[in-house]
């Protein structure tokens, strides 16, 4: 969980449209997106030792970083209400030698002694076009596994309690109580990736409660980071 709390906002996936934003900005041709959910390091005061948590965290920017010509976009936010960062409204707020650090970091935790750098980070971003990162990363899930939801929906293999989830294009709140129910499970959040678009994670959102395990029956392979649902404000 080095160097922040680390993981991907559910409903989200890195596509054609985060892709050509990231190669708009940065002023680069052929860049697409990574296929994965989007990254999010959240800052806290609070120590949370392990992954499978739930929490509410609030953009304030982000790096634009590119892998192989792949946009990795990593969304910078804080965790709602917290005492040290929770006031902090934009990146531009953060202490300079923290957004190094965080730069630092991901310039080069996949590069092995001796090889050459593979990653670059071609700027960085405050709240409003994170919140624009965000935007694309859902439309590119919606295109990809929107088919599919709404097949499952008709089926009644998912029951939709309100539109809260679904309701993303204005309103990044995922509520607590609210979300998909999947055989009878309790309300669910369904987040997606290339693997396991449809793994299911029960809905705990209260940080102190990290120590119960995500209601999943069979773990997906993006269980092993943090999940994180976004707050507007």
């Amino acid at each position: 969980l080095c160097p922040t709390l680390y993981g991907f906002l559910p409903q989200t996936y890195c596509g054609d449209d985060v892709g050509d934003l990231c190669s708009r900005r940065a002023g680069l041709a052929g860049i697409v997106g990574d296929g994965d959910p989007l990254d999010v390091c959240v800052l806290s005061e609070k120590s949370i030792p392990r992954g499978d948590v739930l929490l509410h965290a609030v953009p304030i920017g982000g790096l634009r970083m590119i892998d192989h010509d792949e946009a990795d976009d990593k969304i910078v936010a804080v965790l709602a209400g917290d005492a040290v960062y929770g006031g902090l409204t934009d990146i531009a707020q953060c202490p300079p030698g923290l957004v190094d650090r965080l730069q630092h970091y991901f310039l080069t935790y996949k590069q092995a002694p001796g090889d050459e750098p593979r990653v670059s980070i071609a700027g960085l971003y405050g709240r409003d076009e994170a919140h624009e990162v965000i935007a694309c990363s859902r439309r590119d899930y919606d295109r990809r596994y929107g088919a599919l939801r709404d097949l499952l929906l008709q089926d009644g293999c998912l029951e939709l309690n309100d539109d809260s989830v679904l309701n993303v294009n204005t309103n990044l709140t995922l509520s607590l109580g609210a979300g998909l129910n999947a055989n009878d499970r309790s309300p669910a959040i369904f987040v997606g990736g290339t693997d396991d678009p449809f793994a299911s994670l029960d809905p705990t959102m209260d940080p102190s409660a990290t120590e119960e395990p995500l209601g999943s029956d069979e773990p997906s392979a993006y269980q092993s980071g943090m999940v994180f649902a976004l707050d507007r404000l």
